[in-house]
Protein backbone atom coordinates (compact mmCIF):
# COMPACT_ATOMS: atom_id res chain seq x y z
CA UNK A 1 0.00 0.00 0.00
CA UNK A 2 1.71 3.34 -0.86
CA UNK A 3 2.11 6.02 1.49
CA UNK A 4 0.03 8.31 -0.78
CA UNK A 5 -3.05 6.30 -0.33
CA UNK A 6 -2.38 5.55 4.00
CA UNK A 7 -1.77 9.66 3.28
CA UNK A 8 -5.20 9.87 1.99
CA UNK A 9 -7.01 7.47 4.46
CA UNK A 10 -5.26 9.39 7.24
CA UNK A 11 -6.88 12.43 6.05
CA UNK A 12 -10.52 11.29 6.00
CA UNK A 13 -10.12 9.62 9.16
CA UNK A 14 -9.08 13.02 10.66
CA UNK A 15 -11.46 15.12 8.49
CA UNK A 16 -14.32 12.51 10.28
CA UNK A 17 -12.94 12.33 14.09
CA UNK A 18 -13.02 16.54 13.78
CA UNK A 19 -16.66 16.56 12.17
CA UNK A 20 -17.90 13.84 15.49
CA UNK A 21 -15.88 15.30 18.11
CA UNK A 22 -16.55 18.76 16.86
CA UNK A 23 -20.10 18.01 17.36
CA UNK A 24 -20.10 16.33 20.85
CA UNK A 25 -18.06 19.38 21.96
CA UNK A 26 -20.50 22.04 20.65
CA UNK A 27 -23.13 19.71 22.35
CA UNK A 28 -21.69 19.47 25.51
CA UNK A 29 -21.11 23.16 25.29
CA UNK A 30 -24.42 23.98 24.54
CA UNK A 31 -25.83 21.94 26.97
CA UNK A 32 -23.12 23.35 29.74
CA UNK A 33 -24.39 26.65 28.91
CA UNK A 34 -28.03 26.08 29.07
CA UNK A 35 -28.39 23.33 32.42
CA UNK A 36 -27.00 24.26 35.52
CA UNK A 37 -24.09 22.14 36.78
CA UNK A 38 -26.26 19.66 38.55
CA UNK A 39 -28.54 18.86 35.47
CA UNK A 40 -25.12 18.46 33.23
CA UNK A 41 -23.86 15.88 35.71
CA UNK A 42 -26.86 14.34 34.94
CA UNK A 43 -26.77 14.34 31.40
CA UNK A 44 -23.14 13.45 31.89
CA UNK A 45 -24.10 10.45 33.78
CA UNK A 46 -26.12 8.86 30.95
CA UNK A 47 -23.13 9.92 28.26
CA UNK A 48 -21.11 8.17 30.33
CA UNK A 49 -23.58 4.76 30.04
CA UNK A 50 -23.25 5.49 26.44
CA UNK A 51 -19.87 5.68 26.32
CA UNK A 52 -19.31 2.34 28.04
CA UNK A 53 -21.61 0.38 26.45
CA UNK A 54 -20.21 1.34 22.78
CA UNK A 55 -17.10 0.20 23.97
CA UNK A 56 -18.40 -3.53 25.19
CA UNK A 57 -20.03 -2.73 21.85
CA UNK A 58 -16.82 -2.52 19.95
CA UNK A 59 -15.54 -5.23 21.39
CA UNK A 60 -17.83 -7.54 20.45
CA UNK A 61 -18.07 -6.62 16.74
CA UNK A 62 -16.13 -3.75 15.05
CA UNK A 63 -12.77 -4.34 16.67
CA UNK A 64 -12.42 -8.04 15.57
CA UNK A 65 -14.08 -6.55 11.83
CA UNK A 66 -11.18 -4.10 12.17
CA UNK A 67 -8.87 -6.61 12.88
CA UNK A 68 -9.60 -9.53 10.80
CA UNK A 69 -11.02 -7.96 7.76
CA UNK A 70 -9.53 -4.29 7.28
CA UNK A 71 -6.69 -6.12 5.44
CA UNK A 72 -8.55 -8.26 3.49
CA UNK A 73 -8.85 -8.58 -0.15
CA UNK A 74 -11.90 -10.92 -0.53
CA UNK A 75 -14.58 -7.93 -0.31
CA UNK A 76 -17.79 -11.05 -0.42
CA UNK A 77 -16.45 -11.89 2.77
CA UNK A 78 -15.51 -8.16 3.71
CA UNK A 79 -19.45 -7.41 3.09
CA UNK A 80 -20.49 -10.71 5.04
CA UNK A 81 -18.26 -10.18 7.95
CA UNK A 82 -19.71 -6.37 8.28
CA UNK A 83 -23.17 -7.62 8.03
CA UNK A 84 -22.27 -10.14 10.70
CA UNK A 85 -21.08 -7.93 12.90
CA UNK A 86 -23.72 -4.84 12.31
CA UNK A 87 -26.04 -7.98 13.45
CA UNK A 88 -24.41 -8.24 16.46
CA UNK A 89 -24.29 -4.26 17.41
CA UNK A 90 -28.28 -4.15 16.95
CA UNK A 91 -28.55 -7.12 19.62
CA UNK A 92 -26.26 -5.28 21.98
CA UNK A 93 -28.22 -1.87 21.97
CA UNK A 94 -31.65 -3.69 22.20
CA UNK A 95 -30.75 -5.77 25.04
CA UNK A 96 -29.17 -2.57 26.80
CA UNK A 97 -31.78 -0.43 25.76
CA UNK A 98 -34.23 -2.87 27.41
CA UNK A 99 -32.36 -3.16 30.76
CA UNK A 100 -32.34 0.35 30.68
CA UNK A 101 -35.87 0.95 30.06
CA UNK A 102 -36.79 -0.93 33.48
CA UNK A 103 -34.18 0.69 35.00
CA UNK A 104 -35.57 3.92 34.26
CA UNK A 105 -39.02 2.73 35.36
CA UNK A 106 -38.12 1.98 39.07
CA UNK A 107 -35.42 5.25 39.00
CA UNK A 108 -37.40 8.39 40.97
CA UNK A 109 -38.55 11.14 39.17
CA UNK A 110 -35.00 13.15 38.96
CA UNK A 111 -33.17 10.30 37.06
CA UNK A 112 -36.18 8.34 35.21
CA UNK A 113 -37.07 10.32 32.32
CA UNK A 114 -33.63 10.65 30.90
CA UNK A 115 -32.57 7.17 31.72
CA UNK A 116 -36.07 5.82 29.91
CA UNK A 117 -35.19 8.61 27.02
CA UNK A 118 -31.82 7.03 26.38
CA UNK A 119 -33.07 3.56 26.45
CA UNK A 120 -35.16 4.70 23.46
CA UNK A 121 -32.14 6.26 21.22
CA UNK A 122 -29.44 3.79 22.31
CA UNK A 123 -29.85 1.25 19.61
CA UNK A 124 -29.32 4.04 17.27
CA UNK A 125 -26.67 5.38 18.92
CA UNK A 126 -24.58 2.02 18.65
CA UNK A 127 -25.83 1.06 15.08
CA UNK A 128 -24.51 4.60 13.73
CA UNK A 129 -20.71 4.38 15.68
CA UNK A 130 -20.63 0.76 13.82
CA UNK A 131 -21.48 1.42 10.45
CA UNK A 132 -18.95 4.36 11.19
CA UNK A 133 -16.17 1.53 11.97
CA UNK A 134 -17.13 -0.74 9.35
CA UNK A 135 -16.35 1.96 7.03
CA UNK A 136 -12.67 2.43 7.97
CA UNK A 137 -12.41 -1.34 7.83
CA UNK A 138 -13.08 -1.11 4.70
CA UNK A 139 -11.26 1.46 3.76
CA UNK A 140 -13.54 4.21 2.99
CA UNK A 141 -12.97 7.13 5.55
CA UNK A 142 -14.53 9.53 3.27
CA UNK A 143 -17.96 7.79 3.57
CA UNK A 144 -17.74 7.95 7.72
CA UNK A 145 -17.47 10.96 7.82
CA UNK A 146 -20.16 11.85 5.37
CA UNK A 147 -22.40 10.21 8.01
CA UNK A 148 -21.15 11.69 10.73
CA UNK A 149 -21.43 14.89 9.29
CA UNK A 150 -25.04 14.49 8.91
CA UNK A 151 -25.38 13.04 12.44
CA UNK A 152 -23.88 16.41 13.75
CA UNK A 153 -25.99 18.82 11.52
CA UNK A 154 -29.22 17.08 12.72
CA UNK A 155 -28.01 16.79 16.15
CA UNK A 156 -27.26 20.88 16.53
CA UNK A 157 -30.16 21.26 14.37
CA UNK A 158 -32.29 19.72 16.83
CA UNK A 159 -30.73 20.98 19.69
CA UNK A 160 -31.30 24.48 18.32
CA UNK A 161 -35.09 23.60 17.90
CA UNK A 162 -34.75 22.67 21.84
CA UNK A 163 -33.40 25.86 22.74
CA UNK A 164 -35.85 28.04 20.98
CA UNK A 165 -38.84 26.61 22.21
CA UNK A 166 -37.27 26.57 25.73
CA UNK A 167 -37.58 23.36 26.72
CA UNK A 168 -34.10 22.83 28.27
CA UNK A 169 -33.36 19.87 30.23
CA UNK A 170 -31.25 16.51 30.47
CA UNK A 171 -34.10 14.69 29.02
CA UNK A 172 -34.38 16.72 25.96
CA UNK A 173 -31.34 17.36 24.83
CA UNK A 174 -30.12 13.32 25.00
CA UNK A 175 -33.05 12.79 22.94
CA UNK A 176 -32.08 15.49 20.45
CA UNK A 177 -28.71 14.37 20.35
CA UNK A 178 -30.08 10.63 20.02
CA UNK A 179 -32.62 10.53 17.50
CA UNK A 180 -30.26 12.27 15.16
CA UNK A 181 -27.65 9.16 15.53
CA UNK A 182 -31.07 7.09 14.71
CA UNK A 183 -31.28 8.86 11.34
CA UNK A 184 -27.70 8.64 10.77
CA UNK A 185 -27.60 4.80 11.46
CA UNK A 186 -30.51 4.73 8.66
CA UNK A 187 -28.30 5.96 6.23
CA UNK A 188 -25.46 4.08 6.99
CA UNK A 189 -27.20 1.26 5.78
CA UNK A 190 -28.13 3.07 2.60
CA UNK A 191 -24.39 4.24 2.17
CA UNK A 192 -23.22 0.32 2.84
CA UNK A 193 -25.61 -0.79 0.56
CA UNK A 194 -26.04 -3.30 3.20
CA UNK A 195 -28.52 -4.90 5.91
CA UNK A 196 -27.68 -6.35 9.01
CA UNK A 197 -27.20 -10.39 9.75
CA UNK A 198 -29.95 -10.76 12.47
CA UNK A 199 -29.14 -14.29 12.18
CA UNK A 200 -27.36 -16.36 14.67
CA UNK A 201 -25.33 -14.02 16.12
CA UNK A 202 -23.45 -16.48 18.26
CA UNK A 203 -21.92 -17.86 15.08
CA UNK A 204 -19.82 -14.84 15.14
CA UNK A 205 -19.08 -14.50 18.62
CA UNK A 206 -17.63 -18.28 18.60
CA UNK A 207 -15.29 -17.19 14.86
CA UNK A 208 -13.88 -14.67 16.55
CA UNK A 209 -13.48 -16.14 20.54
CA UNK A 210 -9.67 -15.88 19.97
CA UNK A 211 -9.80 -12.45 20.23
CA UNK A 212 -13.47 -11.34 21.56
CA UNK A 213 -12.85 -12.31 25.38
CA UNK A 214 -9.52 -10.57 25.36
CA UNK A 215 -10.92 -7.58 23.66
CA UNK A 216 -13.94 -7.28 26.59
CA UNK A 217 -11.81 -7.65 29.37
CA UNK A 218 -9.51 -4.90 28.10
CA UNK A 219 -12.52 -2.64 27.30
CA UNK A 220 -14.08 -3.44 30.71
CA UNK A 221 -10.66 -3.10 32.63
CA UNK A 222 -9.89 0.34 31.30
CA UNK A 223 -13.20 2.39 29.64
CA UNK A 224 -15.26 0.57 32.59
CA UNK A 225 -13.39 1.49 35.18
CA UNK A 226 -12.92 5.05 33.75
CA UNK A 227 -16.71 5.27 33.83
CA UNK A 228 -16.74 4.06 37.17
CA UNK A 229 -14.86 6.57 38.44
CA UNK A 230 -17.61 9.38 37.14
CA UNK A 231 -20.21 7.06 39.68
CA UNK A 232 -17.80 6.79 42.29
CA UNK A 233 -17.15 10.39 42.33
CA UNK A 234 -21.32 11.49 42.16
CA UNK A 235 -22.01 8.77 45.00
CA UNK A 236 -19.29 10.26 47.39
CA UNK A 237 -19.37 14.06 46.33
CA UNK A 238 -22.37 14.26 44.25
CA UNK A 239 -23.34 15.60 40.78
CA UNK A 240 -21.41 18.51 40.70
CA UNK A 241 -17.73 17.09 40.99
CA UNK A 242 -19.29 14.63 38.26
CA UNK A 243 -19.74 18.16 36.23
CA UNK A 244 -16.65 19.48 37.05
CA UNK A 245 -14.93 16.19 35.87
CA UNK A 246 -16.87 16.31 32.48
CA UNK A 247 -16.86 19.74 31.94
CA UNK A 248 -12.52 19.58 31.77
CA UNK A 249 -13.10 16.55 29.55
CA UNK A 250 -15.03 18.75 27.37
CA UNK A 251 -12.32 21.34 26.92
CA UNK A 252 -10.16 18.76 26.63
CA UNK A 253 -12.11 17.08 23.88
CA UNK A 254 -10.21 17.78 21.00
CA UNK A 255 -7.19 15.29 22.38
CA UNK A 256 -9.53 13.00 22.21
CA UNK A 257 -10.68 13.34 18.27
CA UNK A 258 -6.28 12.67 17.82
CA UNK A 259 -6.34 9.93 20.35
CA UNK A 260 -9.66 7.56 18.89
CA UNK A 261 -8.26 8.68 15.07
CA UNK A 262 -5.22 7.57 15.85
CA UNK A 263 -7.33 3.90 17.08
CA UNK A 264 -9.29 3.82 14.27
CA UNK A 265 -7.14 4.92 11.20
CA UNK A 266 -3.32 3.53 12.06
CA UNK A 267 -4.54 0.06 13.37
CA UNK A 268 -5.56 -1.50 10.05
CA UNK A 269 -2.46 0.34 8.59
CA UNK A 270 -0.18 -0.91 11.38
CA UNK A 271 -1.11 -4.30 10.46
CA UNK A 272 -0.28 -3.74 6.48
CA UNK A 273 3.24 -2.44 7.75
CA UNK A 274 3.90 -5.25 10.45
CA UNK A 275 3.81 -7.89 7.53
CA UNK A 276 6.33 -6.20 6.29
CA UNK A 277 8.55 -4.85 9.34
CA UNK A 278 8.20 -5.15 12.62
CA UNK A 279 10.99 -3.07 13.37
CA UNK A 280 8.83 -0.14 11.01
CA UNK A 281 6.03 -0.57 13.21
CA UNK A 282 8.08 0.04 16.31
CA UNK A 283 9.60 3.28 15.15
CA UNK A 284 6.32 4.70 13.48
CA UNK A 285 4.07 3.75 16.74
CA UNK A 286 7.20 5.60 18.85
CA UNK A 287 6.98 8.40 16.34
CA UNK A 288 3.04 8.44 16.60
CA UNK A 289 3.20 8.72 20.56
CA UNK A 290 5.67 11.10 20.50
CA UNK A 291 3.85 13.84 18.50
CA UNK A 292 -0.10 12.81 20.27
CA UNK A 293 1.93 13.59 24.33
CA UNK A 294 3.59 16.76 22.60
CA UNK A 295 0.42 18.22 21.20
CA UNK A 296 -1.56 17.25 24.03
CA UNK A 297 0.71 18.86 26.33
CA UNK A 298 0.43 21.89 23.90
CA UNK A 299 -3.15 22.36 24.20
CA UNK A 300 -3.36 22.15 27.75
CA UNK A 301 -0.94 24.83 28.53
CA UNK A 302 -3.26 27.23 25.96
CA UNK A 303 -6.21 25.87 28.16
CA UNK A 304 -4.25 27.15 31.52
CA UNK A 305 -3.41 30.56 30.38
CA UNK A 306 -7.13 30.75 28.53
CA UNK A 307 -8.72 33.47 29.79
CA UNK A 308 -11.99 33.03 32.63
CA UNK A 309 -14.33 35.75 30.03
CA UNK A 310 -14.05 32.90 27.06
CA UNK A 311 -14.12 29.89 29.30
CA UNK A 312 -17.34 31.41 30.50
CA UNK A 313 -18.68 32.05 27.40
CA UNK A 314 -17.85 28.13 26.41
CA UNK A 315 -18.72 26.37 29.36
CA UNK A 316 -20.82 28.85 31.33
CA UNK A 317 -21.02 28.48 35.30
CA UNK A 318 -19.19 24.98 34.63
CA UNK A 319 -15.70 26.89 33.59
CA UNK A 320 -14.54 27.72 37.51
CA UNK A 321 -15.43 23.48 38.25
CA UNK A 322 -13.18 22.73 34.74
CA UNK A 323 -10.31 24.73 35.53
CA UNK A 324 -10.26 23.35 39.38
CA UNK A 325 -9.03 19.70 37.95
CA UNK A 326 -7.71 21.20 34.91
CA UNK A 327 -3.83 20.02 35.67
CA UNK A 328 -4.13 16.78 36.60
CA UNK A 329 -6.59 16.15 33.24
CA UNK A 330 -4.02 17.59 31.18
CA UNK A 331 -1.92 14.84 32.95
CA UNK A 332 -3.90 12.44 32.46
CA UNK A 333 -4.33 12.93 28.74
CA UNK A 334 -0.54 13.81 27.75
CA UNK A 335 0.11 9.93 29.69
CA UNK A 336 -2.63 8.79 26.91
CA UNK A 337 -1.01 10.38 24.24
CA UNK A 338 2.18 8.72 24.67
CA UNK A 339 0.26 5.21 25.29
CA UNK A 340 -1.32 5.51 21.79
CA UNK A 341 1.26 3.82 19.93
CA UNK A 342 2.09 0.99 21.49
CA UNK A 343 -2.01 0.56 22.25
CA UNK A 344 -2.15 1.00 17.97
CA UNK A 345 0.81 -1.78 18.22
CA UNK A 346 -0.30 -4.28 19.91
CA UNK A 347 -3.34 -4.45 18.04
CA UNK A 348 -2.29 -4.57 14.94
CA UNK A 349 -0.23 -7.45 15.68
CA UNK A 350 -3.13 -9.35 17.05
CA UNK A 351 -1.57 -9.30 20.86
CA UNK A 352 -4.90 -9.07 22.05
CA UNK A 353 -3.87 -11.04 25.83
CA UNK A 354 -1.10 -9.03 26.05
CA UNK A 355 -3.05 -5.83 25.75
CA UNK A 356 -6.14 -7.42 28.12
CA UNK A 357 -3.30 -7.90 30.71
CA UNK A 358 -1.80 -4.21 30.78
CA UNK A 359 -5.56 -2.94 30.76
CA UNK A 360 -6.79 -5.21 33.39
CA UNK A 361 -4.17 -4.12 35.73
CA UNK A 362 -4.29 -0.42 34.77
CA UNK A 363 -8.02 -1.14 35.64
CA UNK A 364 -7.82 -1.74 39.18
CA UNK A 365 -5.35 0.46 39.73
CA UNK A 366 -7.56 3.67 38.20
CA UNK A 367 -10.91 2.41 40.28
CA UNK A 368 -8.33 2.42 43.32
CA UNK A 369 -7.08 5.62 42.96
CA UNK A 370 -10.20 7.42 41.78
CA UNK A 371 -11.53 6.24 44.31
CA UNK A 372 -9.60 7.14 47.28
CA UNK A 373 -8.75 10.75 45.51
CA UNK A 374 -12.36 10.87 45.45
CA UNK A 375 -13.06 9.94 48.93
CA UNK A 376 -9.91 12.64 50.25
CA UNK A 377 -10.68 15.66 48.04
CA UNK A 378 -13.89 15.15 45.42
CA UNK A 379 -13.29 15.82 41.79
CA UNK A 380 -9.86 16.90 42.39
CA UNK A 381 -8.99 14.22 44.22
CA UNK A 382 -10.42 11.80 41.56
CA UNK A 383 -8.37 13.53 38.83
CA UNK A 384 -5.01 13.36 40.58
CA UNK A 385 -5.56 9.58 41.12
CA UNK A 386 -6.74 8.68 37.61
CA UNK A 387 -3.68 11.24 36.10
CA UNK A 388 -1.30 9.75 38.18
CA UNK A 389 -2.39 5.60 37.17
CA UNK A 390 -2.24 7.16 33.49
CA UNK A 391 1.77 8.11 33.93
CA UNK A 392 2.18 4.15 34.84
CA UNK A 393 0.50 3.17 32.04
CA UNK A 394 3.05 4.48 29.87
CA UNK A 395 5.04 2.28 31.38
CA UNK A 396 3.51 -0.70 31.34
CA UNK A 397 2.15 -0.19 27.64
CA UNK A 398 5.61 0.15 26.02
CA UNK A 399 7.14 -2.27 28.17
CA UNK A 400 4.63 -5.18 27.01
CA UNK A 401 5.24 -3.64 23.31
CA UNK A 402 8.35 -4.21 22.91
CA UNK A 403 8.11 -7.88 24.38
CA UNK A 404 5.46 -8.49 21.92
CA UNK A 405 7.50 -7.29 18.97
CA UNK A 406 10.53 -9.37 19.98
CA UNK A 407 8.65 -12.14 20.13
CA UNK A 408 7.00 -11.81 16.84
CA UNK A 409 10.40 -11.49 15.07
CA UNK A 410 11.66 -14.40 16.95
CA UNK A 411 8.48 -16.11 15.84
CA UNK A 412 9.63 -14.83 12.09
CA UNK A 413 12.78 -15.41 12.45
CA UNK A 414 12.04 -19.29 13.49
CA UNK A 415 9.67 -19.82 10.26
Amino acid sequence: MSPISILRRSGWGFADQAVSSLGNIVLMILVARRLDTTQFGIFSLAYAAYVFLLGLSRSLSTDPLTVRFSASENRLSQRRATGDAIGVVCYVGVTAGCLLGIAGLLLPNRFGPTVLAFAVVLPGLLVQDGWRHSFFAAGNPRTAAVNDLVWTFLQLLFVAGIMRAGRDSPTSFLLAWGLAANLAAVLGGFQARLLPSLVRPDKWLKAHRDLIPAFTIEFFAARGAHQAVFYVVGGISGAFAVGALRAAEVVLGPLNTLFVTARTVYIPEGVRVAERSTTALLRGMAFLSIVLALTSIAWGVLLLFLPNRIGEFLLGDSWTAAKSVMVPMLLLKASLGASIGPIVGLRAIARANASARVRLILGIVTLASGTVGAFSAGAIGAAVGIALTGALGVALWWRQFTLAVQERQQESFQR
